[in-house]
């Protein structure tokens, strides 16, 4: 795995459920897979900055991120080609 010039940050996957989300947004990574989501209706601002395949996985019933922000992310992510949400029960 190669490593870019900030420590820390892998060129091909990045650490973290809301680390992973900046940092793909932030700072350019190749693909980024996200587990939870939790805080990531903060940062969906920065959503302009993501260019990279994005995979997210949500539960409808995680007690860590409502319902409202696992829509708000949905909303956020809709326009972005590279972007899949799966959502599952439980």
């Amino acid at each position: 795995m190669k490593r870019r010039s900030k420590p820390g940050l892998a060129k091909r996957t990045a650490p973290s459920y809301r680390a992973v989300f900046l940092t793909a947004v932030r700072y350019g990574v190749d693909a980024a897979v996200v587990f939870h989501g939790g805080d990531t209706e903060k940062y969906l601002g920065e959503v302009n900055g993501l260019h990279a395949p994005l995979l997210m996985h949500l539960a409808e019933e995680d007690e860590f991120i409502s319902k409202p922000a696992q829509a708000e992310i949905k909303a956020a992510l809709a326009g972005k080609s590279s972007a899949t949400i799966y959502t599952y029960p439980g």
